[in-house]
């Protein structure tokens, strides 16, 4: 009987070291990191089709990935062990997971979604592996995404931001030169939506809806024309975000203004399109959270 339980546990122990593994690192995603790792191995008789899906949140069903990468875009993956790197993804305010499936040859895919070009997206019928969580860093009351607008007189100028609850949050501004402590504060308005708002599926659906927080609008007033400005947004209880700057407007100068719109990653292939001083102003200006 000993002998039995023996050979039973190294049965156990060697198909377990067989199992397919999927690990995405950094677990933690802090305002330095840029890149997230996706690493999988002892991955049996692979194929070109095998993929790997992301999910968020990790309670997401098989089918409703937000995206996927093929494993054949590592160069070793015929191996059965590779590795795939993503840019850093956005603060969805909830965790990451990532899924690895396998696509037995010869097997169509059941899924009635299409892609660009009309053929059925993969069906996620047969999972291999699933990595941990992977999250933001913080806790959500910092606030994220921060962006100025023009307000609507020339002495003035607008932030927008996000952060996960309505609490109390301001702008802090000052001119350069000026000590933290004698800089001008700005309360700032929280507004939200609700996935009811939404026009229709999937946005209003659990599949496609996320959680938006809350929008934080202030506005910096009485400000010197053509001077340059620090700022931060936040609170003590919740915390601030970090000090940016930018220039005011000065209607008396003869500038062009220039405004475009982009997407993370994009920005650094764009400024040089840019006159000097357009490209000074948006440098300060964008968060890539």
């Amino acid at each position: 009987m000993v002998t039995f339980l023996l050979l039973l546990h190294i049965a156990v122990t060697i198909a377990a070291g067989d199992a397919t593994t999927l690990t995405a690192t950094p677990a933690t995603i802090t305002r330095s990191d840029q890149w997230i790792t996706l690493r999988w191995s002892s991955l049996p008789s692979p194929t070109p089709l095998d993929y790997i899906a992301v999910y968020s949140p990790p309670s997401s069903a098989d089918l409703d990935y937000l995206g996927f990468l093929f494993l054949n875009a590592s160069a070793s993956w015929a191996t059965g062990a590779g590795t795939l790197v993503l840019p850093r993804l956005p603060d969805l305010r909830a965790p990451y997971q990532f899924r690895l499936f396998r696509s037995p040859p010869g097997e169509p895919s059941t899924n009635t979604r299409l892609d660009q070009d009309h053929d059925p997206l993969p069906d996620a019928s047969h999972r291999g592996a699933v990595s941990g969580h992977v999250r933001a860093e913080g806790n959500g009351s910092r606030p994220a995404q921060v962006h100025l607008a023009f307000a609507d007189a020339p002495d003035e100028m607008r932030v927008l931001f996000v952060c996960d609850d309505a609490g109390n949050r301001a702008v802090r501004y000052g001119l350069l030169g000026r000590r933290e402590e004698e800089w001008e504060e700005a309360p700032a308005e929280a507004r939200t939506y609700e996935r009811r708002q939404m026009c229709g599926y999937p946005a209003n659906d659990i599949v496609g809806w996320r959680d938006p927080g809350f929008v934080f609008d202030a506005v910096m007033k009485g400000l010197q024309p053509g001077r340059r400005y620090f700022y931060k947004v936040g609170s003590d209880s919740g915390g601030w975000s970090e000090k940016y700057s930018f220039i005011s407007r000065d209607i008396e100068a003869n500038e062009t203004i220039a405004f475009f719109v982009w997407r993370p990653g994009n920005l650094r292939s764009l400024q040089h399109l840019l006159p000097d001083t357009s490209r000074e102003f948006v440098d300060s200006e964008v968060d890539p959270s």
